[in-house]
């Protein structure tokens, strides 16, 4: 499977999930959200497998690169 670096808008992500939550999310409940779901931190990016990327909306993520 192909993997990809992603920047993520944790801002726009933080407020689905609070809409979805019908609550407030904090930053870490945003963190463990991207853990839980296939991303992996580096730097101010996200390591996934592209197939997982569907796990955010596309309005929140800001860039996308091909790792090969």
């Amino acid at each position: 499977m192909a993997k990809v670096r992603v920047r993520i808008n944790l801002s726009l992500l933080q407020a689905h999930l609070s809409a979805e939550d019908k609550r407030p999310t904090s930053e870490a409940e945003v963190r463990q959200f991207l853990l839980d779901s296939g991303f992996a931190p580096e730097g101010d990016a996200w390591i996934v497998e592209e197939k997982d990327l569907g796990q955010v909306d596309p309005s929140e993520v800001v860039e996308v690169e091909r790792l090969d």
